[in-house]
């Protein structure tokens, strides 16, 4: 009976997981949902870096982020979903909260700041910005007691611009593609006799040779 007993708290445990795990998942696509449509808003490319500058370049601090969120007369209204906007929103923390005003059947913290695109090939205009999110909970417990999850998005500039370099890193791209899918063709056709033939490319995966 005892080694029976001894079972539950980790089971338990477990279960808490996995429903704040579906929670978070659900809480963060709306988080990407909401910086998303904010971001498609901006006409012009200034505009779209002023967007940048209301998310923080780093992490936002842990002790802050708690000071925040443990006093909820520091939350606002909800922006998105169950998300909610606090004091501190402007450094990257939100509040995240599900049940009634009576029964808070779930909280976290959600962190966000963004980071540098390896994708971005504009010559470093910023048309692309990663977007990372982290929630923690629940939020009773010390961050280092809580259940963490990790997100990373990107978020696209609607009105690009690619200067010089840009352009010139993007021919330099297809430039190396074009020459590996040459070489790649030269190789089958030496190895099996299939020969250039475009019908031998994969084009879901390209310089990939069937």
């Amino acid at each position: 009976m005892t080694s029976v007993i001894g079972l539950f708290p980790a089971g338990l445990n477990e279960t808490n997981y996995s429903i704040g795990e579906n929670y978070s998942a659900v809480s963060v696509n709306d988080m990407y949902a909401y910086i998303a449509r904010e971001a498609q808003l901006c006409k012009t490319s200034k505009e779209w870096e002023k967007f940048l500058k209301t998310i923080p370049d780093s992490k936002p601090n842990i002790e802050k982020a708690d000071n925040v969120l443990f006093n909820t007369d520091n939350w606002g209204s909800p922006i998105e979903g169950n998300i909610y906007i606090t004091k501190k929103s402007n450094d990257g923390i939100y509040g995240l909260k599900i049940g009634s005003s009576n029964s808070q059947n779930y909280t976290a913290q959600i962190l966000i700041w963004k980071s540098v695109s390896p994708n971005d090939w504009t010559g470093g205009v910023d048309n692309i910005s990663g977007i990372n999110i982290e929630t923690a909970w629940p939020l009773a417990k010390e961050y280092k007691d809580r259940f963490h999850e990790k997100y990373y998005f990107e978020i696209f500039n609607p009105n690009p611009k690619i200067d010089e370099a840009g352009w010139n890193k993007m021919q330099d791209d297809l430039d190396d593609w074009l020459y590996d899918l040459k070489v790649e063709l030269d190789e089958n056709e030496d190895n099996n006799g299939h020969g250039n033939d475009i019908n031998n490319i994969d084009i879901s995966n390209p310089g990939h040779i069937k």
